[in-house]
């Protein structure tokens, strides 16, 4: 599957490298020249030798768990691309330098970068590629999204579909958890510190043999420094990717406790010592991720959808190899 297909903003786009003459038959080769010859013809478009060994280096950014050769993967690739720059040309579809900056000022104004260069660290850090060859990706998905829209029908995600991806991908969809904490403050100091190990331990063994007490005791308890201290330290259904976010410890003991279950002590990231007890969890509801589900099996069928364009636009054009 092409990877470029699958980029969070799908910015699209394609390399036909300039085409060189092929040399005659008799013409001398200069030590380490290589001659440009035509491969291919895609309608008008031809595909160099260059061409071809280019996208070999490049098919491994691009494509995972190749199924057929390099080299056939790269023909494909570029015979791909040939099709969408002759569909751009003819539909007068145009993705300027300039269209590209403002795609990528727009990204680093998103991940709060200012300056290019830690841009494009971040870009070799996040997908692998160089950031020229992610750079002609963007530009062939935004060429791409385009064809889609003035070309390619792609139906709208029914009501049942939605229901349907939501339960059965409910564990990955995340959960919500309703819980009370106690949280005892930081202390540097190792005499302060004992006196913090120990009552904690106290509140605990009280705790445990009246789990029902939790909202009192966290109410009243000097110790507890909790924000939320005064609801009985009660926290109002958080999403574990959010708990995760403030303290990725929090979130690991919470994710493992069963309903009804009071944990352990156990420091946070901070340092400090807490004990939570856990109401209740459930998966996030549907309301709050309808958009997000649309979204994706929208893109899911804008995918088959232009798999079958270019299916049969491959049928339809004459392809040539020399």
């Amino acid at each position: 599957m092409n990877k470029i297909r699958y980029i969070a903003i799908l910015f699209i786009l394609g390399l036909v490298s300039p085409v060189a003459a092929e040399a005659p038959a008799s013409a001398e080769t200069a030590p380490g020249e290589t001659i440009n010859g035509i491969r291919l013809i895609v309608g008008d478009e031809p595909i160099t030798d260059l061409d071809i060994i280019q996208m070999e280096k490049n098919i491994q950014y691009l494509r995972k768990n190749l199924r057929i050769s390099k080299r056939e993967a790269a023909i494909e690739e570029l015979i791909e691309r040939a099709i969408i720059e002759r569909v751009a040309r003819r539909e007068s579809i145009i993705v300027s330098d300039a269209r590209i900056q403002t795609e990528i000022n727009n990204q680093m104004r998103a991940r709060s970068i200012e300056t290019e260069e830690e841009f494009q660290e971040m870009i070799k850090k996040e997908t692998g590629m160089p950031f020229d060859v992610w750079k002609d990706t963007m530009r062939i998905s935004l060429i791409r999204q385009q064809i889609l829209q003035i070309m390619v029908s792609v139906p709208q995600p029914s009501p049942k579909e939605i229901e349907d991806f939501y339960r059965k991908n409910q564990r990955q969809i995340g959960m919500e958890f309703l819980y009370r904490e106690i949280v005892f403050p930081f202390t540097p100091n190792i005499a302060q510190e004992r006196k913090i190990s120990k009552k904690a331990k106290d509140i605990h063994q009280q705790l445990s043999g009246n789990p029902s007490s939790f909202p009192q005791v966290a109410r009243t308890l000097p110790e507890n420094v909790s924000p939320y201290k005064f609801a009985g330290g009660l926290r109002n259904w958080e999403e574990i990717q959010s708990i995760a976010e403030e303290d990725r410890i929090l979130a690991g003991v919470l994710y493992n406790m069963s309903p009804g279950q009071l944990s352990q002590i156990f420091r946070d990231q901070a340092g400090r010592y807490r004990i939570v007890f856990l109401q209740a969890k459930r998966p996030i509801p549907l309301d709050e991720v309808r958009a997000l589900i649309e979204r994706r099996l929208y893109m899911d069928q804008a995918e088959k959808a232009f798999d079958e364009w270019m299916k049969k636009q491959k049928e339809q054009l004459t392809i040539q190899r020399l």
